[in-house]
């Protein structure tokens, strides 16, 4: 079967071919994200071996939870890249220099937050908290054929868990003419400023003034 994989943002796009499998028999059985992720890589270098200068993909996984998360995206572009979005009709089209584009998300672990309920949490390399209200990371998004984001609508929902990009889930099934896309996210995990707590003197103070 044939599935695309796409980074969102770095101009790179990828169709990769994976085993057939029989999901009447087995809806679990099939090809992973992280299959897919390295056939995406191995084809690039076939490519660029024969002389194609595609564009080459390269990813580093956590190595703390090794074959679930993603520590690193790299994309490699030998030429000069053509974005698919049309500035003006005078402008044209934008291009992006040759080079390496690369991001790396921030290094997470399960912890207790701000606000002393358990979840996960920004550290540094050591894995100290960090005390940051928010993370960068890579998340990835899976869609049929028919462009429905399967990872959402999983069993009747809107709602988004945490899969690890290695497992096979009913949320992350990948099928022929399928699409994963991966995308640099934000999640913020407390407020970036809070209102302002006042004082039950002050409160009352404000209220005899009013009388």
């Amino acid at each position: 079967m044939m599935v695309k994989v796409d980074i969102a943002g770095m101009y790179y796009g990828r169709l990769v071919t994976l085993p057939d499998y029989d999901a009447s028999a087995d809806p679990l059985g099939g090809p992973t994200v992280r299959d897919a992720m390295i056939a995406a890589r191995l084809a690039d270098k076939s490519d660029r071996a024969d002389g194609d200068p595609v564009p080459q993909l390269n990813f580093v996984e956590d190595d703390r939870h090794p074959h679930e998360f993603l520590r690193s995206i790299t994309v490699d572009h030998k030429v000069d890249v053509e974005s698919r979005q049309t500035r003006s009709e005078t402008r044209g089209k934008r291009f992006y220099p040759a080079g390496e584009y690369t991001f790396r998300s921030d290094p997470i672990a399960l912890g207790t937050r701000t606000d002393g309920t358990p979840g996960i949490i920004p550290v540094d390399q050591d894995g100290k908290p960090t005390g940051k209200k928010f993370i960068q990371t890579w998340q990835y998004y899976v869609y049929d054929s028919a462009g429905v984001d399967t990872s959402r609508r999983a069993g009747g929902n809107e709602t988004r868990k945490i899969v690890p990009f290695s497992k096979r889930d009913a949320s992350n099934t990948l099928v022929d003419g399928g699409q994963i896309v991966w995308r640099l996210v934000t999640i913020f995990l407390d407020a970036t400023r809070r209102p302002a707590i006042k004082t039950a003197v002050e409160d009352g103070a404000k209220l005899n003034k009013s009388i």
